[in-house]
């Protein structure tokens, strides 16, 4: 899988729950690690990165999380208990 495309998944999976996920695009330095952020949109504030210090990968594996954890409960039937 291309860089491209995993950033494209990332981008749709964080706005799903609400987050912009922002890419370092200046020269690397004391507050730039040159990866990327995850930030609220609502509030505009950073959630993981701040330092544009985290991966992809990373970024994903927090939003998976997330998501298995919002995740209601199976309905399983009429009566069901």
């Amino acid at each position: 899988m291309t860089n491209k495309t995993q950033e494209a998944r990332v981008r749709r999976l964080a706005a799903r729950y609400g987050y912009r996920l922002r890419k370092a695009r200046w020269t690397v330095g004391a507050n730039n690690a040159g990866a990327y952020m995850l930030r609220f949109i609502r509030s505009d504030r950073c959630v993981l990165g701040a330092r544009y210090d985290v991966t992809l990968d990373e970024i994903e594996r927090w939003l998976r999380a997330k998501d298995t954890a919002e995740r209601p409960p199976p309905r399983l039937g009429i009566g069901s208990y």
